[in-house]
């Protein structure tokens, strides 16, 4: 149901006047006209940074050193006065339009001075170098839209330096044979500790909560689809080294699990609280799949079917206590969907299959009807406790 429908719904019900329905009305409008002018600026931001950078290749022979780096440094000075100049008339969509063309200058500027002074750098320290010199600007930028590019990008390149060290990929290696997704899994916690860190105001915070929610469903869908390899044949491997003294496999699910749990005690954001869930539920799985013996494939394919539904359950439930319905159904229908695509694959006829799912259509019957009582009883309690 679009807005119109909901405000004229609310106005027959006389939760709202008229007045205030065309209040309503135009301020959505406003909001969502200055996105699309925003996205506009952005786009076209990006692209003259580019454009730029195009016309000086196009004639780089012919154009002295000192002439290039005079007029890329005249080039930042505009650009940081243009981004001045708009935040002081209030005009906001500029100046973060500003602010994307300023860290694209800023790389281009890295580029430059390494072609004239004839440095080669990694790419990765390249990339680390412009994320230190573009850090500035995002305590400064009022929408996350820099902070979504600037991110990922910073990530990657610390990964990169990291893995180049001899030692440390030996030491990444050899954790991931002893507890396969075990790295992965510390990186979503630290996006986790980190997003709860960061102030409410930052722009970084929501990038970070953002990137933190996709590494979850790439983990989710690693699982889904080559799980079987990364995790149960990695387990198989590793099963021959329990009884080493460097096979401590056991060690890092365990830890983590208490750490985990104590983090879910002391924490009181609700939302920070769901996240954990899911990494207990992901915990769950990593130690299932990588060290208990696995009867058959099909055994496997429940296992990574039982995770997905869990997690959705959780979101699911979390968004009914948001009050965020278009959530809870999509969780829902990604549920039912799992339950047909698990039936499908164990299941080896249509009247098997076909059995299942009637079962499973009556047992969430019951489930409904008893959460709706209970959550009817529940709120029923509440009221009469205020």
């Amino acid at each position: 149901m679009n807005l119109s429908a909901k405000l004229n719904q609310w106005e027959q019900a006389r939760l709202i006047s008229a007045k205030q329905k065309d209040a309503i009305s135009e301020y959505e409008k406003n909001v969502s006209g200055g996105r699309l002018f925003l996205s506009l600026l952005l786009i076209s931001g990006f692209c003259i940074g580019l454009g730029i950078i195009s016309l000086i290749c196009a004639n780089w022979e012919e154009i002295s050193d000192s002439v290039k780096i005079g007029g890329d440094f005249l080039l930042l000075l505009l650009c940081g006065f243009g981004i001045h100049q708009s935040y002081a008339k209030e005009k906001n969509c500029l100046a973060e339009s500003l602010l994307i063309l300023f860290a694209v200058l800023i790389l281009a500027s890295i580029g430059l001075i390494s072609q004239i002074y004839n440095l080669v750098p990694e790419f990765s320290h390249g990339m680390l170098f412009w994320a230190v010199l573009t850090l500035p600007l995002l305590p400064i930028s009022r929408k996350p839209v820099l902070a979504f590019v600037w991110l990922p990008c910073v990530v990657w390149a610390l990964m990169d330096v990291i893995v180049s060290w001899p030692e440390a990929k030996a030491v990444i290696e050899d954790i991931h044979f002893q507890a396969p997704g075990w790295m992965s899994w510390l990186c979503i916690l630290a996006g986790m500790i980190i997003f709860q860190l960061l102030p409410e105001n930052f722009s970084l915070k929501k990038a970070v909560g953002f990137w933190t929610a996709v590494a979850i469903v790439v983990y989710m869908l690693i699982t889904e689809i080559g799980g079987g390899y990364v995790f149960y044949t990695y387990g198989e491997w590793a099963r021959h080294l329990v009884m080493t003294p460097y096979a401590n496999c056991w060690f890092y699910w365990d830890l983590s699990a208490v750490m985990l749990a104590g983090y879910y005690f002391r924490n009181q954001n609700p939302q920070i609280k769901t996240g954990i869930l899911v990494l207990f539920i992901l915990i769950c799985f990593n130690f299932t799949a990588a060290y208990l013996p696995l009867i058959d494939d099909g055994s496997f394919k429940i296992l990574t079917a039982v995770t997905t539904i869990l997690i959705l359950l959780v979101v699911q439930i979390r968004a009914f206590f948001n009050h965020q319905p278009r959530l809870m159904n999509a969780a829902a229908i990604l549920i039912a969907l799992r339950f047909l695509i698990i039936y499908m694959q164990v299941f080896g006829s249509l009247t098997q299959t076909g059995v299942g799912l009637i079962m499973s259509g009556i047992v969430f019957i019951a489930i409904v009807c008893i959460w709706k009582k209970a959550s009817g009883w529940m709120a029923k309690k509440i009221k009469e406790a205020k």
